[in-house]
């Protein structure tokens, strides 16, 4: 989630040795801990890029099979064009699993550390559309500061639509992966159902586990829906 700078050297080791003097101490558990099918599952679609990409590559489904069946009077122009939609949601799909599968794993075979928020800077940009109409949006980079066992501490960010759920304490869990500390994720941040605790152990919620595995049930509703509308085309 996180690309951490180089360690800080000494002065950061000891400015986090004296933060992290009250914190609760760590259990590593039992590694490999289990996470269920269902849930390796739930973790690649429970992410931003897998929802966008889900929905989006479903649409872009469902005008394929349209420009599909019109191809024979418009040639294939239709096809050509729709493809490039469908490789977008493609991608966007493929990026979300491949997050999922990363958590996946630092769940199952990860390590535990605190991490320290240092600052939380806010950034607005603002885009004009064609019409002239303003949006504008808000993002949060957060920068935080972590040791991994027997390491150097790193300094590391990450940006975010909303800071609040790594904000409720002083410290904040993470999960990493010791044989490259960059790797990692914010234990109340994980996709899905992934759930994970300071003792070590993994655990799993099963309505975000439902609710995550929606955008592998939408995408094949837009062909599904694109053969029912089927006949509508085929008569023009």
């Amino acid at each position: 989630m996180a690309a951490a700078r180089q360690p800080a050297g000494r002065a950061a080791a000891e400015f986090y040795d004296e933060r992290a003097a009250n914190v609760p101490l760590l259990v590593q558990g039992s590694v490999p801990r289990r996470v269920s099918p269902i849930a390796r599952a739930a973790a690649c679609g429970g992410n931003f890029m897998s929802f966008f990409g889900g929905f989006w590559l479903s649409v872009s489904l469902l005008m394929l099979v349209v420009a599909i069946a019109v191809s024979g009077k418009l040639g294939w122009g239709p096809i050509l064009f729709v493809s490039l939609f469908v490789a977008v949601g493609t991608a966007f799909v493929g990026f979300g699993v491949q997050r999922g599968l990363l958590a996946v794993r630092l769940v199952s075979h990860g390590r535990l550390a605190w991490a320290l928020v240092n600052h939380t800077a806010t950034e607005v940009s603002e885009s004009t559309d064609s019409d002239g109409n303003r949006t504008t949006s808000v993002s949060y980079r957060v920068s935080f500061m972590y040791r991994p066992e027997a390491g150097d501490v790193h300094f590391a960010e990450v940006v975010l639509n909303n800071p609040d759920r790594i904000h409720d304490e002083e410290q904040e869990l993470i999960v990493y992966d010791p044989a490259e500390p960059t790797r990692l994720e914010f234990a109340d941040l994980l996709p899905g159902g992934l759930r994970i605790n300071e003792m070590g152990e993994a655990s799993e919620s099963g309505s975000r586990n439902l609710l995550s595995l929606l955008p592998f049930v939408v995408i094949p509703l837009g062909p599904i829906f694109g053969l029912m509308i089927l006949p509508q085309f085929t008569e023009f």
